[in-house]
């Protein structure tokens, strides 16, 4: 075979694997537009139909939403460079979609926001939540620590939207450290679901209301240049525990119980004493669910 030949052969493979390439992109890009869509606008059901047909998606089979969020992103984002960055979540996607392959589901998933979002085709195998748990076990061995948000189960495809905020807030309660795990179920906490979805349309009530309880503290830690609000919530966090309290904080056992007093002081009654102890823990559950320690909640949608 002569070199031109061999020229014309490689020039035709060349096009071919480029030709794949493009499809391959073509059909990632149809597959991320249709599942934004259809998670954050209203889409007909002919429209929803129409486009899940063509990425060969069973719309109708999906069971509900697993959302995927890499743990303490924005630490991450300030440790590494933007391309050390940048390979991560690419190698997150492509392990996320590796391991869906393997266990031979047909669901489909995306990235937004910094975050996979899976439309879970239900299959006889595995429940929704074992593929979550089995994504994260995957996912850590390659050193890629995530949480994990399950939504609401679907009926029908109108219920998709319902399923993703859900699974979203259900992240919420993931990164929070409410719940034993990293991967919440909504359906789990139902507890939990209502106060977010009451509070969700008004966010700045709940810091509003932090400032409201804790102002006297607050008033004094910034004209004194104290440290009470962290003791007084270390103090409810270890269940009035001053050993624990002191060896988190590495003070003195002394100091705290004086630091103790100083906050009882400042309120007309002993926060420390039931029932009023009940409203400060009640409130800083309210903030620890709003508050994404570490996640990437940055460009949410």
């Amino acid at each position: 075979m002569d070199k031109i030949a061999i020229a014309q052969i490689c020039n035709a493979l060349s096009i071919s694997s480029l030709s794949q390439i493009s499809i391959s992109q073509q059909q990632e890009k149809l597959r991320t537009d249709f599942i934004r869509d259809l998670l954050t606008i209203h889409l007909s059901e002919e429209d929803i139909f129409r486009r899940s047909t063509a990425i060969h998606c069973d719309i109708s089979q999906v069971e509900g939403c697993i959302v995927l969020d890499i743990c303490n992103f924005k630490q991450l984002i300030k440790q590494y460079s933007e391309e050390k960055i940048a390979s991560l979540k690419c190698d997150f996607y492509e392990l996320v979609q590796s391991e869906l392959s393997a266990l031979g589901d047909r669901s489909i998933c995306c990235v937004l926001s910094d975050k996979v979002v899976i439309l879970h085709i239900q299959t006889p195998k595995q429940t929704i939540l074992q593929v979550a748990r089995s994504l994260q076990r995957v996912l850590k061995r390659k050193n890629i620590e995530v949480s994990a948000g399950i939504g609401y189960r679907c009926k029908s495809v109108r219920d998709i939207q319902t399923s993703y905020e859900t699974a979203r807030l259900a992240l919420q309660i993931a990164t929070s450290g409410f719940a034993p795990s990293t991967c919440v179920d909504s359906e789990e906490f139902p507890a939990y679901m209502m106060l977010l979805q009451t509070y969700q349309a008004d966010p700045g009530l709940v810091p509003q209301l932090i400032d409201r309880l804790l102002a006297p503290v607050r008033q004094y830690d910034q004209t004194r240049n104290g440290a009470l609000e962290e003791t007084f919530r270390a103090l409810l966090r270890c269940d009035m525990n001053y050993n624990l309290v002191a060896e988190q904080l590495f003070f003195h056992k002394n100091t705290v119980l004086q630091r103790k007093q100083k906050i009882v002081s400042l309120y007309k009654e002993d926060p420390f004493q039931l029932p009023l102890r009940r409203q400060f823990e009640f409130a800083f559950i309210l903030e620890g669910l709003y508050v994404r320690k570490g996640s990437s909640d940055s460009g949410d949608i």
